[in-house]
């Protein structure tokens, strides 16, 4: 789900992982469609220009009011499985990889997350754009 968010707010659904590892990770595979992370790249090209040329991928977890397993599972402490959210940055230096998160005049940085629990299509109904398995089968053989 592409979307503006603060700093704030992404700190605090990577930190949900960061400071949450002693939960199990269950986790094998996130995906995405082409079209919707090559819109996600013009967009951030359209908004940043030739700043924007590194996606930053961070690990995160969302908070859950409740178990939504047709769309993310429930891992503990009202917390979601692993997930993804990708953030469009500038690289300053690529050895150590410090990059400038690239804000936009409301002071948000532009976000594409994976899986968001009220993101596109929550019931699976249509055809979704991003996903995970488990719940999903994509990593069955």
């Amino acid at each position: 789900m592409k979307k503006s968010i603060t700093i704030t707010d992404l700190d605090k659904l990577s930190n949900n992982y960061r400071n949450n590892k002693d939960i199990r990770s269950i986790t094998n595979a996130a995906f995405i469609k082409i079209k919707e992370l090559q819109d996600f790249i013009d967009e951030a090209k359209q908004k940043h220009g030739n700043k924007f040329d590194t996606l930053q991928i961070n690990f995160i977890r969302y908070n859950l009011a409740k178990d939504e397993k047709d769309r993310i599972l429930t891992a503990g402490n009202g917390l979601s499985q692993v997930s993804l959210i990708f953030v469009a940055v500038r690289t300053i230096e690529a050895k150590n990889w410090t990059v400038e998160k690239l804000k936009d005049d409301s002071d948000n940085v532009f976000t594409l997350s994976i899986n968001e629990p009220e993101g596109n299509d929550p019931q699976g109904a249509g055809d979704p754009v991003d996903g995970l398995c488990p719940p999903k089968e994509g990593c069955q053989s």
